[in-house]
């Protein structure tokens, strides 16, 4: 990245998504307010999901589950493309599309999934 790059922000805590821009990768630990990150593929097009990597280690109480993906992510999320040559570049989604794709959850939602055997 060498210019700034367009991302979403999704605060879990906050509820809110918006527009986010990054320079480096260096960015993005403070942006979702975490030392380590781990990266989610969230679309054929290279849509991927930067989340805290020690999330649940935090005992985490907000989360976001994406339709796309199969467990909750606990914490923020940053939302970058991703190009052929595994680069992040700027998202192709824009926040209406991604409040589309996500439901906001509690620990009290994830408690009631794992009691019904959904995660």
């Amino acid at each position: 990245m060498d210019t700034m790059t367009k991302a979403i922000l999704i605060n879990s805590t906050a509820r809110t998504i918006t527009e986010h821009t990054i320079d480096t990768w260096r960015d993005i630990s403070p942006a979702i307010g975490c030392e380590m990150f781990t990266c989610v593929t969230l679309t054929k097009e290279g849509e991927t999901a930067y989340v805290d990597d020690e999330g649940l280690l935090r005992r985490p109480k907000a989360f976001v589950k994406f339709a796309s993906y199969h467990h909750p992510l606990a914490g923020n999320v940053l939302i970058l493309g991703t190009d052929s040559m595994g680069e992040s570049i700027d998202t192709s989604l824009s926040v209406e599309e991604v409040g589309r794709m996500v439901d906001f959850l509690n620990i009290d939602d994830i408690r009631k999934m794992v009691k019904e055997g959904a995660l």
